[in-house]
């Protein structure tokens, strides 16, 4: 111990707490340690401290930071525990004693079973690196799904902050998915409150009579996914909805693709049959009829030749009630949302192709096939078809430039109060989509070469040995 001047306090009274037993050791020196580790003064949300003898001895206390955000006070310069060797440092920023996904996670750990002079490449290559993280990893995801199973509000303040890296490790380490599954939250059409998360299996108790699928919308938060055009039918037949909303929600398909035997489907799927699931809710006898078989025809001609290769497809839709449009996607692979991911990583991204369905009961609908068969003005129709289209666009979250809309929004609010058409300059007010480049083929994602900087989700390499199970 280290006394200062008269002190009778040793100034490093902080021993080595990870080495003794957890009833040990009070939740004050715990708090105490893991500020002065991390200069974090507001506090870990859990600590994790495990120690074991057999099939090796060792000994770990792990924190789950109180903030995703990194500490500008924080000595900690990258991801990874501190190692020991009997109590001696021998590595600062351990990277391979836990997976990617639990990066996040701050910590020491000491084994009694690496000799004191390695270098970095000598304690990669040891089986007992391999055994500690299967070992330390096994033990921490027990942890949290005790958690999420026993403490659900706690668990969710630690979801909420970091769900992203778990999530992550869903899509790309599939020897984990077992053990990741329980530990999913997601907000659902179950309630109309925000605040509430639900797991996997709690929807599959849920599911409606005859439902095989897990349904989900793509979003880019709460407010926007409840307002999708493309939970009309969900609503009317009483089918709840997963809501993805996190950035790393866009790849849960590609790892998470069913889950107990129900296959993962996309609310905006073109393949979408919900005739036998659920019990559609009694439409309104003063429902509007439909546009008529021709003039729909005409409709739909007219929408494809203002788009152009905008869309694959203007087509009516057999499930909208009560949006006069949707966009829906033929790509049933998971190369669908490479767009979103691109977007995430900040690189150039070009939007997909996808089949405009049309709402043939829906009063714009019919104004609009009332207008060209009528001979109303081109300018006027033009630019209702591109707002309808480009208003889809920011439904679905992935318009580019939505305030581009604003000069036509602005002509088109001047034409419902009374301007003639031909005294409205339309073209002045283009659209900013622009039809896609050819492309001889669809790139496939390639999961391993994955890297999303922003939020430190790296792509993750296991290329360890496998080590015994313990005893």
């Amino acid at each position: 111990p280290i006394y200062v001047g008269a002190d009778e306090e040793p100034t490093n009274k902080l021993q080595a707490i990870w080495r003794r037993g957890p009833s040990e050791v009070e939740d004050e020196e715990y708090d105490s340690f893991y500020k002065m580790l991390t200069m974090d003064f507001a506090g870990a949300k859990h600590h994790i401290h495990m120690r074991a003898d057999v099939p090796m001895q060792f000994y770990a206390l792990l924190f789950v930071p109180g903030s995703g955000q990194q500490n500008m006070f924080s000595p900690r310069k990258e991801p990874g525990l501190k190692l020991y060797a009997r109590k001696v440092l021998i590595e600062e920023y351990n990277r391979d004693l836990l997976p990617e996904y639990l990066s996040f996670a701050q910590g020491v750990v000491d084994s009694e079973d690496l000799p004191l002079s390695v270098t970095r490449e000598s304690i990669q290559a040891t089986r007992v690196m391999a055994s500690l993280k299967k070992t330390i990893t096994r033990r921490a995801l027990s942890e949290l799904k005790r958690m999420a199973k026993n403490d659900r509000d706690k668990y969710l303040a630690i979801f909420q902050e970091f769900g992203g890296f778990l999530k992550q490790g869903l899509v790309i380490e599939s020897e984990d998915r077992g053990d990741l599954e329980p530990l999913m939250f997601f907000q659902t059409t179950h309630d109309d409150d925000p605040s509430q998360f639900h797991t996997l299996d709690e929807y599959v108790e849920r599911m409606s009579e005859n439902q095989d699928d897990i349904y989900y919308v793509v979003a880019d938060d709460y407010g926007s996914g409840s307002r999708s055009p493309h939970l009309d039918p969900f609503r009317q037949r009483g089918i709840e909805v997963l809501y993805f909303t996190h950035p790393v929600d866009a790849m849960l398909p590609m790892g998470l693709v069913d889950f107990k035997g129900h296959k993962l489907v996309s609310v905006d799927s073109a393949e979408l049959d919900l005739a036998e699931v659920g019990e559609a809710a009694e439409i309104e006898e003063a429902a509007q009829e439909a546009v008529g078989a021709d003039s729909f025809a005409a409709l739909s001609e007219r929408v494809k030749a203002i788009l152009g290769g905008r869309v694959s497809d203007a087509r009516a839709s057999k499930t909208l009630v009560g949006s006069p449009a949707r966009l829906v996607s033929e790509d049933e692979s998971a190369n669908r949302y490479m767009f979103r991911i691109n977007r995430l990583l900040d690189q150039d991204y070009e939007l997909p192709v996808k089949a405009l369905e049309l709402n043939p009961r829906h009063p714009l609908m019919h104004n609009l096939s009332g207008m060209i068969a009528n001979g109303g003005a081109d300018d006027l129709i033009d630019a209702v078809v591109e707002q309808v289209f480009e208003t889809a666009l920011l439904q679905d979250g992935i318009h580019p430039d939505p305030s581009s809309m604003a000069d036509r929004l602005t002509l088109l609010m001047q034409a419902a109060t009374g301007s003639a058409s031909a005294d409205l300059d339309f073209a002045a007010a283009q659209t900013v989509i622009s039809e896609p480049a050819a492309v001889e083929a669809t790139p496939q994602i390639d999961l391993g070469d994955l890297e999303i900087e922003d939020a430190d989700f790296a792509p993750i390499e296991n290329d360890e040995p496998e080590p015994e199970d313990d005893k």
